[in-house]
């Protein structure tokens, strides 16, 4: 992997994966199965372009370049965001604790 890759890779990173990535915790759990496609074909395409002939499936480019496919990222950063969240002071989001069950009358 040449500078010129090293760079490539670093840009799309900070400028396109980063947009991608955008409150993520807020909108990931709506995605559909094709919404979740689309992104993943962004990051795709990137690293098709950016390795050119050193590019053999999606797979094989994500791991030549030390990337992680987005649907991966996703997942650890809601779950890092709740984990986070759960150790704050003042947390955002509450475990609701367990409720009486109502429905037969007993508790």
């Amino acid at each position: 992997m040449g500078m010129s890759t090293t760079f490539l890779i670093d840009v799309y990173i900070k400028e396109v994966r980063s947009t991608l990535e955008q409150a993520v915790p807020l909108w990931n759990g709506g995605l559909t199965k094709e919404q979740r496609t689309a992104i993943e074909r962004v990051q795709k395409t990137a690293l098709f372009i950016i390795l050119d002939n050193n590019y053999i499936g999606y797979q094989e480019a994500c791991s030549l370049v030390g990337l992680e496919s987005l649907d991966i990222r996703r997942k650890i950063i809601c779950l890092n965001f709740a984990s986070k969240n759960i150790k704050s002071i003042d947390p955002l989001l509450t475990i609701i604790p367990r409720s009486t069950n109502t429905r037969n009358g007993k508790s």
